[in-house]
């Protein structure tokens, strides 16, 4: 496993994952950036504001799933595509082939995403104005009073508030990860490992999900690294993405027992 996660940040795929991510995430902070450089730098926009502008306001949360899939679907793909899938089935066995490939895709996918996040508030926190909102209080985010982040703002210069949103992605690009890698296993294309999680996040952005199953308030997929995360949407939103975990690796299991069913 570890040789296999070894290629797989060794990668261009991954460096290219990476490096979108990372131009996604700035992309909005540079131009607000630009925008307001010649103010006064009291009422300029803190290093957290222009870290997690983007996410909030950018539509930078819809790059999540693609920057996910590219490291880890591709993968899957290029083993299908070699035949190394066979070579590492045969010398182990069904499951754990599926827990060594679904943990690389997690662990390859989620750095990724982390990665670009934690590069870009590095450079935003050395580029802005720190968060502190008892030295400034223009700095301070009106976050609302049951968000996780609200008390956060405070503690060395919102600390807390960076290292809570990149685990967050990192364990929602895991996921996407994963999913990519499923697609990747059933379509043995490329383009689609990487267009498929795109396509699911799109239609469960805009709620199709929450209709299907009637459920009024279903949570986003984007609530886990949100600006009105509550103590109960975190629940709820790790709840839905363990369950897709478990459909994925339900899947990803009949599908490769099913392939060696035919083969024989």
């Amino acid at each position: 496993m570890l040789q296999g996660l070894k290629r797989s940040l060794a990668s261009w795929h991954f460096v290219g994952a990476v490096l979108l991510l990372f131009i996604s995430f700035s992309g909005f902070a540079a131009c607000d950036w630009l925008f307001i450089y010649n103010w006064d730098i009291s009422y300029r926009a803190s290093s957290l504001q222009q870290t997690i502008g983007g996410i909030f306001f950018g539509g930078v949360m819809l790059m999540i799933p693609l920057g996910a899939a590219i490291p880890a679907g591709i993968n899957q793909v290029d083993e299908l595509q070699t035949g190394f899938i066979k070579y590492e089935i045969n010398r182990s066995s069904v499951s754990k082939y599926t827990i060594r490939q679904l943990t690389i895709s997690f662990l390859a996918a989620g750095s990724a995403v982390g990665l670009a996040f934690f590069l870009h508030a590095v450079l935003w926190n050395i580029l802005a104005t720190p968060c502190d909102p008892r030295a400034n209080e223009y700095l301070a985010i009106p976050f609302s009073e049951d968000c996780i982040y609200y008390p956060w703002q405070e503690i060395c210069y919102s600390l807390p508030i960076y290292i809570w949103m990149t685990a967050a992605l990192f364990f929602c690009g895991g996921i996407w990860g994963i999913i990519s890698t499923t697609a990747a296993l059933f379509t043995q294309d490329k383009l689609l490992a990487v267009a498929i999680p795109f396509c699911l996040y799109f239609l469960w952005h805009y709620g199709l999900p929450g209709v299907l199953l009637g459920i009024r308030e279903f949570p986003h997929p984007a609530d886990l690294y949100n600006d009105a995360l509550t103590v109960a949407e975190v629940w709820r939103s790790i709840a839905v993405y363990l369950s897709i975990l478990a459909v994925c690796i339900v899947f990803y299991l009949y599908k490769i027992k099913r392939s060696i069913y035919d083969e024989k």
